[in-house]
């Protein structure tokens, strides 16, 4: 069952959600076209207002599916509650920078990029911060 905080997420946002799953999280799927839309709305939408980006990280499902899953956990503390955000990148292909609506995405996108080696378009700074200058494998990327 829907709380009113998801009803509201899903009314708002209806025509950029591809599809919502609810357990104990609620996490809503983007696709990646829509994500800076869907996270300006999120965050700058007086009822909603998740203004804050807790984590970001990415899963690998290359092997089993052909993308790696990008995942935003945002908070409202305006409604006491939180999100996931979801979206699909496919193999080799550049994920939207999501730094012009959360200043702190920098380094969690630039994590993403060293460990999985997704690019992000439009980051203002997309270096390796974990590994050496010069190493050219992705750690934690299966294929």
């Amino acid at each position: 069952m829907l709380t009113s905080t998801q009803k509201l997420i899903k009314s708002t946002l209806k025509k950029e959600i591809a599809r919502s799953v609810s357990n104990d999280d609620f996490y809503i799927y983007v696709n990646q076209t829509a994500i800076l839309r869907c996270l300006t709305v999120l965050q700058s939408e007086p009822i909603l207002k998740f203004a804050s980006l807790v984590d970001c990280f990415a899963v690998d499902f290359l092997e089993q599916h052909g993308y790696i899953s990008i995942y935003y956990h945002l908070m409202s503390y305006t409604l006491h509650d939180r999100l996931f955000v979801v979206t699909n990148i496919p193999a080799d292909a550049p994920a939207q920078s999501i730094t012009i609506v959360f200043e702190n995405a920098n380094w969690y996108e630039r994590e993403i990029f060293d460990m999985f080696g997704v690019s992000f378009k439009d980051h203002p700074d997309l270096e390796r911060i974990l590994t050496p200058n010069g190493y050219t494998s992705f750690p934690l990327r299966n294929v």
